[in-house]
């Protein structure tokens, strides 16, 4: 158990306030990536945002879902990535009902890439797998009214992708960041060039212009810290880092072992491996 303000139990939980939702984070295990999806718990209903990789990590967010004894009513899908969509069908089986969102310019992403990342993953994790093809509907305009809160949905937000998205809870000042923050991880870079991340680093500035309670990071530790600026804080080092270090390496290599020197308890190498490849230039 972590104890933080607001704090109650693992996976991190903040408490419901009476008119607003308890939220708790899930991260996944096992995977390499620690994907974060966040639990939205409502006086009748409960909303997921974003749905992991393989199924068993998806059950393990199912299992918490069905302690609360509410049903899964809305699913939310911050960006393209498959680490963050793929676990759908775990859900879609439990909940026949439960209706899938996501934002206008991330949908023909996700759409674009779904069957290919399905395949690839049948190749690497045979039994583990998705199967198939859950069909994501639009979202509608930029607010989500869920259980009695208004979460308004923050678009075209520059990440680890060009059309992130954030969920802004302001009864409660939470920001259920996705991937534009990770936390003591080796921020994902490679879709990304010098430009993209100097509009990064003025994303997290329009987070603390938020001045929020608590910054839910798409990818952390488990035990990592969950507040309102250390992962915000964590990331904007990150990146200036990973700038200065770009324009010393000589090769994808050298950029790899200069990060994991200035970050030496940071995971998600891939994320550091297929940076240093995509920028590093011959």
């Amino acid at each position: 158990m972590r104890c933080l303000p607001l704090l109650i139990a693992w996976p991190f939980a903040f408490a419901r306030s009476q008119a607003g939702v308890s939220i708790k984070e899930v991260t996944s295990k096992d995977d390499q990536f620690w994907t974060n999806s966040v639990i939205l718990e409502g006086a009748r209903e409960v909303m997921l945002v974003d749905a992991q990789l393989t199924r068993t990590n998806a059950e393990r967010v199912l299992k918490e879902i069905k302690e609360t004894h509410k049903p899964l009513s809305l699913i939310y899908i911050t960006h393209e990535h498959a680490d963050h969509f793929l676990g759908l069908e775990v859900f879609k089986e439990a909940y026949p009902s439960v209706r899938i969102i996501a934002g206008s310019a991330v949908l023909p992403r996700i759409n674009k890439v779904y069957q290919e990342k399905i395949d690839k993953w049948k190749q690497l994790l045979p039994s583990d797998a998705a199967t198939h093809v859950v069909p994501i509907d639009p979202l509608d305009g930029s607010t989500i009214t869920f259980d009695g809160s208004h979460i308004e949905v923050l678009e075209h937000i520059q990440g680890d992708t060009d059309e992130n998205t954030m969920l802004w809870i302001p009864e409660q000042r939470i920001l259920v960041a996705g991937d534009v923050v990770f936390n003591d991880m080796h921020v994902y870079t490679p879709e990304t060039d010098s430009q993209a991340r100097r509009k990064w680093l003025s994303s997290l500035k329009t987070i603390r212009a938020l001045q929020p309670s608590a910054v839910i990071p798409g990818h952390g530790k488990a035990a990592a810290p969950v507040d309102a600026s250390t992962a915000v804080a964590y990331t904007e080092k990150y990146l200036l880092v990973f700038e200065e270090e770009l324009g010393k390496a000589q090769d994808p290599t050298g950029l790899v072992e200069a990060m994991k020197r200035r970050f030496p308890s940071a995971d998600l190498f891939l994320a550091i491996e297929r940076g240093a490849a995509a920028n590093v230039k011959p």
